[in-house]
Order: C-alpha cells, then sequence, then structure tokens
C-alpha cells in the first residue's frame, strides 16, 4: 500500500478497538526499521500521544487497518515517538502491510 494511503487512516485491534490514526510513516535513522505514527488521544491532533509500530504488525482487512495485537495499554507503555531519531518515508512509496 502506498504511504499516502495509509496517512490518515484509523487503526484498530483485533475486538474492533480503535487503537489510534496514522500520522505518518518513518523509518529509524538506526536499524532502518519502517513504522507507523499512531496518534492516540488529544483534540483535533493537539495534545495526542504519538507511538511508532513497525508497518510488519499492520494488516488490510477490507478497507480496514488492522494491528491484530494491539491495545491501548501497550500502546501507553510504547516509547513516545521522537522525531530526531526517524525519516519520513516518501508519501508515493509502498509498504508492506499485508492484506487478508
Amino acid at each position: 500500500m502506498r504511504v499516502a494511503d495509509l496517512i490518515g487512516r484509523d487503526v484498530y485491534n483485533r475486538d474492533g478497538a480503535l487503537v489510534g490514526t496514522i500520522d505518518d510513516v518513518v523509518v529509524h535513522r538506526r536499524d532502518r526499521v519502517t513504522g507507523a505514527v499512531l496518534s492516540m488521544g488529544g483534540f483535533l491532533g493537539f495534545g495526542a500521544d504519538k507511538a511508532v509500530v513497525p508497518v510488519r504488525q499492520l494488516r488490510l482487512e477490507g478497507d480496514r487497518v488492522v494491528a491484530p495485537n494491539l491495545t491501548r495499554e501497550v500502546m501507553e507503555r510504547v516509547d513516545n515517538y521522537h522525531s530526531r531519531d526517524w525519516d519520513r518515508v516518501d508519501p508515493a512509496r509502498t509498504v508492506g502491510a499485508t492484506a487478508r
């Protein structure tokens, strides 16, 4: 799926609970892992917590993006996103969220 098509999409867990919204797709400067920056909470994008989830954990199920093993509790324990550690991925690039 193209990065531009992922940005702005909601991510759900296997139970159908909303986990967050994809704000960006990034690659780690050191280990080159590609991740989706998920925004959780906040109001109109302000005050939201952000965490990175490896793209390999995302699945496309119909028109939904699903991260089967994520819960809000897991996301709250993940290190917060720090932009200094990540580079943005070109929006035209294709990433490997798997279809189901």
